[in-house]
């Protein structure tokens, strides 16, 4: 114990001629090639704990010495370490191929399923893209220009006003020529507000529609919601999404509907395959029986008679310009007033998100169980046969192959690119 108090002192003494020693600012001892030379010899005899009680003194003598300390060890990695990087680099890693659980808490489920388009949305739609179809902001907007910043901003502002004042114009004439003489485009926020969700909301619900328009129709928002754009329009044309649970969260206990045992049944997607025609017939008509049972006891009024519901349906189309700039959207203003096709619309919507996961996750769930089932992840397999090797490896130059993955590594890659998209798909909607 003696010996290891002196080696001890010793190292506190020379440490201070060493590489510390530079750091602290003592020149003159680090000067002294014998002192630095005799501190190394003292810090290499010196075991893990001395040296980690070494430098907590040091450290507790000294408080500035610790970010110093910090970026001199940062700057020097260890040769282990590096090596051990390097072989991680390019290490092969196993995929867990468990099932991929999706299910949530129906409540938190509808908050991210966007409401299926009712025929007096499409309408706005309709207009939407023939207005985005014509116009020419990106062309306009975004080039390369030496204007100063003024300049630009002007021409963002003029095209803006020519999309809003072009979607008013067609929508209700009368409106239009209003607002072209006064300018003021926050009197008509909540509708053009509803105009551009209703796009937002069907490119969710389609996501292979709208390839060209969608395109303008992101820039233009992200062009509206700048600090100095949005000041001079004096209102945001983004909105939220409406979804079901909005939607049922206006209703007085419309979220226990979420709840309902019956709800999957209401909402699922009858398969046709391995089954005969009358056990569809079947599943048919349960599911349509659930979703009017549902709709029935959740609405608060009586379905209308389709002479009925036509005549409202035409004057509505007739009145659209005054109420678009006094209610949001069709329920906030008569939230009391549910009719049975509001709740079968929010039923159909999230069947409809249940079809979206059949088209887009279930394909890689298919192949991630042909995967395991033809393939193994050690060694390339032959079938019984011997006809055909079941490798998935390939070499640079054949078959188009820009890579050469032996079988295992790209065995993994093929998993790990599957398991990413079955995740994404099957949250898609949340992202």
């Amino acid at each position: 114990s003696g010996a290891h108090g002196v080696r001890c002192v010793q190292a506190r003494s020379m440490a201070t001629s060493s590489r510390l020693g530079e750091v602290l600012g003592n020149e003159e001892e680090a000067e002294d090639a014998d002192s630095e030379t005799k501190a190394q010899e003292a810090i290499r005899s010196l075991n893990r704990d001395d040296c980690a009680a070494l430098l907590k003194e040091l450290l507790a003598e000294k408080p500035d010495l610790a970010e110093a300390v910090m970026e001199l060890m940062g700057n020097r990695a260890a040769p282990e370490k590096l090596e051990e990087a390097a072989a991680d680099q390019y290490a092969e890693r196993v995929v867990q191929q468990e099932a991929f659980d999706s299910s949530l808490d129906p409540v938190e489920w509808a908050k991210f399923v966007p409401l299926r388009l009712t025929y007096d949305e499409r309408r706005y739609l309709r207009l939407l893209e023939s207005a985005l179809m014509v116009s020419e902001y990106v062309d306009r907007t975004d080039v390369a220009s030496t204007a100063s910043k003024a300049r630009r901003m002007n021409v963002q502002i003029k095209q803006m006003c020519a999309i809003l004042t072009g979607i008013m114009v067609a929508h209700n004439y009368e409106s239009g020529q209003a607002l072209v003489k006064s300018r003021e485009f926050s009197v008509q926020k909540k509708f053009f507000q509803k105009v551009f969700e209703i796009g937002r909301r069907y490119k969710i619900l389609n996501p292979e529609r709208m390839r060209e328009s969608y395109g303008k129709l992101v820039y233009f928002l992200q062009d509206s919601v700048r600090p100095d754009i949005r000041e001079l329009l004096e209102f945001s044309c983004v909105s939220k999404v409406r979804t079901v649970h909005d939607f049922l969260s206006k209703m007085k206990g419309g979220l226990e509907l979420l709840r309902e045992p019956t709800l999957q049944l209401a909402t699922m997607e009858i398969m046709p395959e391995g089954k005969h025609r009358s056990q569809i017939q079947r599943e048919i008509k349960a599911k349509e029986a659930a979703i009017r049972s549902l709709a029935h006891k959740y609405s608060t009024v009586k379905r209308e008679q389709k002479a009925q519901s036509f005549m409202r349906y035409t004057m509505g189309l007739m009145s659209y310009g005054r109420q678009d700039s006094d209610s949001d959207d069709g329920q906030t203003a008569n939230s009391e007033r549910v009719t049975p096709d509001d709740i079968e619309q929010c039923l159909y919507s999230l069947g409809d998100h249940n079809t979206y996961l059949r088209f887009n996750k279930e394909p890689c769930e298919r192949m991630i169980k042909y995967l395991c089932e033809y393939f193994t992840g050690d060694v390339a397999t032959t079938d019984p046969t011997g006809k055909w090797n079941l490798s998935l490896g390939i070499q640079e130059g054949v078959d188009g192959s820009r890579l050469n993955h032996p079988h295992t590594r790209q065995y993994n890659y093929v998993m790990q690119t599957l398991c990413l998209w079955r995740g994404e798909f099957g949250q898609k909607f949340s992202l």
